[in-house]
């Protein structure tokens, strides 16, 4: 996680700090409010993209990841006590 932490924070100030060297001192703070703006609705975006993504897929994956178990993914949103039902380990192939 520390090299994810390191890149991510390497890589977020870049373009603020282009963006201030782009525009004019009176529009600043606009310039630098807009992107902190833009970069969460970004991240916002992204988490409703790439969960629909997951939420779409996750019944296959269980299927093939545990055979024979009849997991639906369904039961899963029973809360968390499904998720402990769940097998630890796939079945043998």
């Amino acid at each position: 996680m520390a090299i994810v932490g390191l890149g991510i924070g390497l890589v977020m100030q870049v373009p603020v700090l282009d963006v201030q060297k782009t525009v004019a001192a009176r529009d600043l703070g606009t310039a630098t409010s807009a992107t902190a703006f833009f970069r969460s609705m970004g991240g916002a975006f992204g988490v409703v993209i790439f969960g629909s993504i997951f939420n779409s897929r996750l019944g296959a994956y269980l299927a093939s990841a545990l055979p024979g178990q009849n997991v639906e993914s369904s039961a899963l949103r029973a809360g968390p006590q499904a998720v402990l039902a769940l097998p630890t380990k796939p079945a043998p192939r």
